[in-house]
């Protein structure tokens, strides 16, 4: 009615990124061929990667994780997310988005692995994020294995006939 007080309670959602304190992440890559003519050189590639969120909001403790997907992919199989050793269900199938609890002041860990191939090459994408404790520790088994950044590793090993790369940041970094 006209000239009546209403009290109205809205929800509004703010968006809140959570210090990423550390990443370890362990990738092999192995070169197959495709059936074309002439054959393409593919890579079948084995992720696993280990993050550990702290929570430095004050008042907050909800919060959504978006696990990426990768991509370009032909085959995607066993991409599964864990928080704390317990896999997680999203929650929305097909949107990979976990909720979750955790106090301020408290740290968790997530654990994405999953195995695909087809791709002709493999990139990680930290999506802007700024990392720290970062280590990425890429085997590549197979003769005349390059990196494909401008980003050198700090280490790169024989390792039989391929090489293993490592690119390790301890302090703050952006990619």
């Amino acid at each position: 009615r006209e000239g009546q007080l209403k009290d109205l309670e809205k929800t509004r959602y703010i968006r809140y990124t959570l210090n990423l304190a550390s990443s370890q992440i362990q990738v092999k890559i192995t070169q197959i061929q495709d059936n074309s003519e002439p054959p393409k050189h593919k890579y079948k590639v084995q992720f696993e990667g280990n993050y550990t969120f702290a929570n430095t909001v004050n008042g907050i403790h909800k919060f959504r994780f978006l696990a990426e997907k990768p991509q370009n992919y032909e085959l995607l199989e066993g991409f599964k997310v864990f928080k704390d050793g317990q896999e997680l269900q999203a929650l929305v199938q097909e949107t990979n988005q976990f909720g979750f609890d955790l106090p301020p002041g408290q740290q968790t860990q997530f654990k994405i692995q999953y195995q695909s191939q087809g791709d002709a090459r493999w990139v990680y994408n930290a999506y802007n994020t700024l990392l720290s404790n970062f280590k990425l520790q890429l085997e590549a088994p197979f003769p005349n294995a390059k990196y494909a950044s401008g980003i050198l590793p700090q280490q790169t090993q024989e390792q039989g006939a391929g090489k293993v790369f490592v690119w390790e940041f301890k302090d703050n970094v952006s990619v």
